[in-house]
């Protein structure tokens, strides 16, 4: 039994080692305003960042900084559609810093900073709308010269460059990992038992109850899911407390209140000890009434998870996925239980005296349970994946992807080994039962003991992927429709603009610009996207310059010059507005305008 649980052991440390280490930017910022690196003729009255989940607005925070490291006071507020804002005064010409950071409602911590430039003889302009700068090509070559273009400076696609995290911020997401793993062990072991001990064994039996689920025990077992609990409550309340201190946060007991009080990640610190020691307490009564707190007790405890993580953090579908995440750990518990339980009572059924009959009687009880469990575990895992993942592509490009992907694997192998049990091996023993000689009243199958010894293992390394799930950001969506393409022909200029879309990459664009031969490259390209909803959408798409020359297509007398552009542009489903304009050398400009409904 001691190699057994040392091999259990060494694989649980081999699965954490190979688990990605998980970062804590699970609401990612979708734009801002400016952009990064934007250099801007006029100053702007606010900075905004908008986030893909929601936050909490009271623990999120936006600094502007000069290049002096002077800070920029301003006021916080908040704006429909995940907006964060921070409103400020005219700025002098200058480089400023951009730091943000925002506690999103599935309790992360994202952070990061971005750059912008305003001109010398900049004047304060309104910034309600979402903008950024466009690529510009400048020095176009004279009309005799052959088609040269300089490269538009580097801009990014409208998200903003994140702080690389330092080796204190890796330590502190793997513990955070650790961390929550235990958690989970924790309330499926403690539920499990519950289970095992009050409904597949019963409450009323006779028989006497195998010595791991005696009274003494169970309540050691809340006594050590209580200081898991509160040990990892204060751990993570003061690392959540370390990363969010700073300027404009208050005291360091104010922000500790807040976290406490006004979060459900920091309520969860404090209301899962709290449940374990209403389990301990529970276990001074007896009865109906104490299993039924019991219960209640464990209900809440698992409710917690989800309402604590990506469940409670998704844009669409809440109640959908926090109801499958309880399902989730719920029917892990009670199939983690009943395993953990048959294997106590088949290790002591000589040392309490069960008859074959009885054992018999208590592995059809759990195998009544144990193979819908493991279809409920499957089905609700699967529809959260559905849920978080978007495409099939992210499955295998993202590390959220794979580990679904392990998992799932191994939940396989356990629905295999519980079909096995349930419609093979049960049926075996129970005629053995029935024909056999009372001398093998308890003999068990060998196979039947090292299937269960295996789905133990197997439960243990799945429940640290689930632990892990928790602390890994699921893979950004992007919005998907069919491909775009927008073709104008001229007597003095043509023009198309190709647009596709990739659920795990964005979008990309690209725009062709045929000018007159030997006229030279447009001297300024300038692509607008509008979109009025519910938020008014204005954004410049920065097209960076890729080749120019003789048409390869035969368009003759017309030389082709090609921009792409790659992000996440057309963020929301209706009618957008492309608005296209760009400037030859003899100063003429050519501009085009089009819906396109996705």
């Amino acid at each position: 039994m001691k190699k057994q649980m040392y091999n259990v052991f060494i694989l649980l440390l081999i699965t954490l080692f190979w688990l990605p280490a998980p970062v804590s930017a699970h609401a990612k910022v979708q734009q801002s305003i400016p952009v990064a690196n934007a250099k801007l003729q006029n100053s702007p009255t606010e900075v905004k960042i908008q986030y893909s989940e929601g936050f909490n607005a009271d623990l999120s925070k936006i600094t502007v900084q000069d290049d002096t490291g002077k800070q920029i006071t301003g006021k916080l507020s908040t704006g429909p559609d995940r907006w964060l804002i921070y409103q400020i005064p005219t700025l002098p010409g200058g480089t400023y810093t951009v730091k943000y950071q925002v506690l999103s409602e599935d309790t992360h911590v994202s952070e990061g900073s971005f750059k912008f430039t305003v001109a010398p003889t900049a004047t304060p302009i309104a910034s309600s709308k979402p903008t950024a700068a466009a690529a510009v090509v400048t020095n176009s070559p004279s009309p005799t010269a052959s088609p040269k273009v300089a490269e538009p400076q580097p801009t990014p696609k409208v998200t903003v460059d994140k702080i690389e995290p330092d080796v204190n911020g890796i330590a502190s997401g793997t513990l955070y990992h650790v961390l929550r793993v235990m958690e989970v062990l924790a309330a499926i072991v403690a539920a499990g038992f519950i289970v095992f001990r009050y409904g597949i064994w019963g409450m009323d039996r006779k028989e006497e109850t195998p010595p791991l689920f005696s009274m003494r025990n169970e309540r050691v077992l809340y006594l050590v899911v209580f200081v898991i609990f509160t040990l990892s409550g204060a751990l993570q309340a003061g690392m959540l407390t370390e990363q969010l201190s700073g300027p404009g946060m208050g005291t360091l007991w104010t922000l500790v209140q807040k976290i406490l009080t006004d979060t459900l990640v920091g309520a969860a610190f404090w209301l899962w000890p709290a449940a374990a020691a209403i389990l301990m307490l529970a276990t001074l009564g007896a009865g109906r009434s104490a299993f039924i707190v019991k219960l209640f007790t464990i209900f809440v405890m698992i409710l917690l998870f989800p309402m604590t993580g990506h469940a409670y953090g998704a844009l669409n579908g809440v109640v959908y996925a926090v109801f499958s995440q309880v399902m989730h750990i719920g029917a892990a518990a009670i199939w983690f239980g009943g395993l953990g339980g048959i294997l106590a009572v088949i290790q002591s059924r000589k040392q309490i005296g069960l008859s074959g009959e009885q054992l018999n009687r208590v592995i059809l009880r759990f195998s009544a349970l144990a193979l819908p469990s493991v279809v409920a575990i499957a089905a609700s895992g699967m529809f959260l994946a559905l849920l978080r993942l978007g495409s099939w592509n992210a499955l295998l490009q993202s590390d959220y992807g794979r580990l679904i992907l392990a998992k799932s694997v191994i939940v396989l192998f356990i629905l295999l080994i519980a079909a096995y049990h349930r419609l093979v091996l049960i049926p075996q023993m129970k005629n053995m039962l029935l024909s056999g000689p009372a001398e093998k009243d308890q003999e068990i199958p060998s196979k039947f003991i090292l299937g269960i010894r295996v789905e133990i293992i197997l439960a243990i390394v799945a429940i640290v992927l689930a632990g892990t799930l928790s602390t890994t950001p699921p893979p950004e969506k992007s919005l998907t429709a069919a491909p775009v393409y927008w073709h104008v022909m001229g007597d003095a200029a043509h023009m198309s603009m190709r647009v596709n879309f990739k659920e795990d990459t964005g979008q990309t664009l690209q725009l062709d610009v045929w000018l007159p031969t030997g006229i030279g490259a447009p001297s300024g390209v300038d692509v607008q996207l509008n979109f009025n909803g519910e938020e008014n959408i204005t954004l410049a798409v920065p097209f960076k310059y890729i080749s120019g020359g003789p048409d390869p297509y035969g368009y003759g007398g017309f030389d082709k010059y090609t921009y792409e552009a790659a992000g996440r542009y057309f963020s929301e489903k209706g009618e957008w507005k492309a608005l296209i304009n760009f400037t030859d050398s003899k100063g003429d400009t050519h501009s085009y305008e089009k819906i396109i409904t996705l």
